[in-house]
């Protein structure tokens, strides 16, 4: 029985040494995979440097017509007849607005008929004058007779000047009760009807010249002296890019916006750009300042907001590569791309992309280097 006791626990000691001997040798195995394990592939680019970026910006404003203008009535009256409406087109002259000329029609009336009665005493004024100077020749007549005739002479004649005048200023107002066109256009609004009483200098309608249309737009104080001194000035307007003008530098601060309005003459076109339409003002913003462009997967954030890179440093030891951490700043951005500055030079090889499968000191083989074929685990 006891023999039977020492043979199971030589059996149980005999097992536990061989499960011994495999974990062993499986360690072993493992550790011996991590150290032939071949580096990974990434992908390297070299940069070149630039002096300078140009940063895009745009400039809103809008389109105005070269003229505008509120037509207003240089004489009250009531709206009698309207010709045109809004968006109708009108060449210099047309008839725009009648009002009601009754009340000056029955009003030149009167003045005709007074200047006839003063007439009339006139001329029996002068045929009284007439018979009391050849009475005096005779002798029958005295001269207080024929100074008092010169006086209602005179006072006849002075009334009747004054009709003329009344008359004239009648015949103006009724000139101006039709309201025309001060130059070729498009009515862009109307602000009264028919039956309306319109005073003097009310508006009526708000004509807009059809000639060549301008485009106004605030510039920041700080980009006002470089956009004065281009050559070529682009304004996009429904998404169509135009070649503008400058009409005028701009002399005034807006103290509300603080920037300085610039008037830009656009092109004549067959499709004029509507008056109140956005224009936006293209301009290059150039920094002059050395730098490099980068693909923004190339990019990878530090600590407390700083930015880094990872550079394949020649691995002095070895045949491949050693990733080195390089801290750059970002100048500019475009979506794509980072104009960036830092402790990078042009021949540096940059890590593409992958920046998050990495880090430094890691050892990594670039991809148009690649010796191992095999290896497929690409960054």
């Amino acid at each position: 029985m006891s023999k039977l006791i020492s043979y199971q626990t030589n059996m149980r000691v005999l097992s536990l040494l061989i499960l011994m001997t495999l974990s062993g040798c499986e360690d072993k195995t493992a550790t011996s995979q991590e150290i032939i394990a071949p580096p990974i592939i990434v992908e390297a680019i070299s940069v070149k440097q630039e002096s300078s970026y140009t940063v895009p910006r745009e400039f809103v404003g809008l389109i105005q017509a070269k003229q505008q203008s509120n037509l207003g009535s240089e004489v009250s009256g009531k709206v009698q007849q309207i010709l045109v409406n809004s968006g109708d087109k009108v060449q210099k002259g047309d008839p725009l607005l009648i009002l009601d000329t009754e009340l000056l029609t029955i009003e030149a009336t009167q003045l005709v008929a007074q200047q006839q009665q003063i007439q009339a005493e006139l001329d029996l004024v002068e045929q009284n004058l007439q018979r009391q100077v050849r009475l005096k020749q005779k002798g029958f007549a005295a001269d207080i007779e024929i100074d008092n005739l010169n006086s209602n002479k005179k006072s006849l004649l002075a009334n009747k000047q004054q009709l003329f005048a009344h008359l004239a200023a009648n015949q103006f107002h009724q000139s101006k009760s039709t309201i025309t066109a001060p130059y070729s256009g498009v009515i862009s609004e109307r602000f009264i009807s028919i039956g309306d009483m319109v005073n003097t200098g009310s508006p009526t309608f708000t004509l807009l010249a059809n000639q060549q249309t301008e485009a106004h737009i605030g510039i920041p104080i700080k980009y006002a002296n470089h956009l004065r001194q281009q050559a070529r000035w682009s304004i996009q307007i429904d998404n169509k890019m135009h070649i503008a003008t400058l009409l005028n530098q701009g002399s005034n601060v807006d103290l509300s916006s603080r920037s300085v309005e610039l008037r830009f003459s656009l092109p004549d076109q067959n499709h004029m750009p509507l008056n109140g339409e956005l224009a936006y003002l293209q301009y290059q913003d150039t920094h002059h300042q050395n730098g490099y462009w980068l693909p923004l997967s190339a990019l990878t954030e530090g600590y407390q907001g700083v930015w880094n890179v990872f550079v394949a440093a020649k691995n002095p030891t070895k045949s491949n590569y050693k990733i080195e951490r390089r801290t750059v700043q970002v100048l500019y951005t475009n979506g794509k791309q980072a104009f960036i500055s830092g402790a990078i030079t042009e021949s540096d090889r940059i890590i593409k992309n992958g920046v998050h499968r990495i880090v430094a000191g890691q050892d990594v083989q670039l991809k148009a280097d690649s010796s191992h074929p095999h290896t497929n685990v690409e960054v």
